[in-house]
């Protein structure tokens, strides 16, 4: 039986912590096999519907996709970490520890098929070729990428603080 006292809104629903809502958010997360032997994350099914939401912000406005959904569950468990290691974190002190810690993927293969998934993706590389003309090829495929997991990133958090905020 759950003990922890609920504090409601006025709007009459339930609030969490930001604890609660980061704890939530990490353990949402589960990973499936296809029939033939492909994996994937998704969420499980008894999560909360805001889940389903920030899931939805983070891929910032692109049709569903492994890609989005393998990066957002990456981040959910970053933040999860950075809080566990400082319990008075609040999401912007873990949003800079998340961040500070981002990579860009390492395998020329996995940075073109991220630049081929979504036709968006080419204009993160135009950002980095922008601010970089200096790179060579894999070099501004990954500071894109890079780019790409920061606005990933950034909408999950402003979409979680609307689930702590309500």
């Amino acid at each position: 039986m759950d003990t922890q006292e609920r504090t409601i809104n006025k709007k009459g629903e339930e609030t969490m912590d930001t604890k609660e809502v980061i704890n939530t958010f990490a353990e949402a997360f589960e990973h499936c096999t296809r029939d033939n032997g492909e994996t994937y994350i998704d969420i499980k099914p008894d999560s909360p519907y805001w889940v389903m939401q920030v899931v939805k912000a983070g891929h910032m406005g692109n049709l569903p996709s492994n890609l989005y959904f393998k990066e957002i569950a990456t981040i959910a468990y970053a933040l999860k970490d950075a809080l566990d290691n400082n319990p008075n974190y609040n999401l912007d002190d873990m949003a800079e520890v998340v961040v500070d810690n981002l990579e860009s993927d390492y395998y020329t293969a996995g940075l073109t098929g991220w630049l081929d998934e979504f036709e968006d993706h080419i204009g993160y590389l135009t950002e980095a070729l922008d601010n970089y003309d200096k790179l060579d090829g894999v070099g501004l495929l990954s500071y894109a990428n890079l780019i790409w997991k920061h606005e990933v990133l950034f909408a999950v958090i402003e979409a979680l603080k609307g689930v702590i905020d309500r």
